[in-house]
């Protein structure tokens, strides 16, 4: 936890009320989600970073022998 985020939370909440905790409730769903529907794809096609997948142009893998997923 930040500095800013301990002097900014009770501004927000001030300034657009408890919308704010929408956003506090969403980030462990969020985080969820990654760990369960991106992180297995990307283990599958042995991808290390996220920037490995803009190479992947239109053949949809960056690598010809790492297409098959369902290994």
């Amino acid at each position: 936890m930040s500095a800013i985020t301990i002097l900014g939370t009770p501004g927000e909440v001030y300034s657009f009320g408890t919308v704010y905790i929408w956003l506090v409730t969403s980030y462990p769903l969020a985080i969820w989600f990654s760990a369960h529907v991106f992180l297995p794809v990307f283990h599958r096609l042995q991808i290390t970073s996220v920037y490995e997948v803009s190479g992947m142009g239109n053949t949809g893998a960056p690598f010809p022998d790492r297409v098959n997923i369902s290994k």
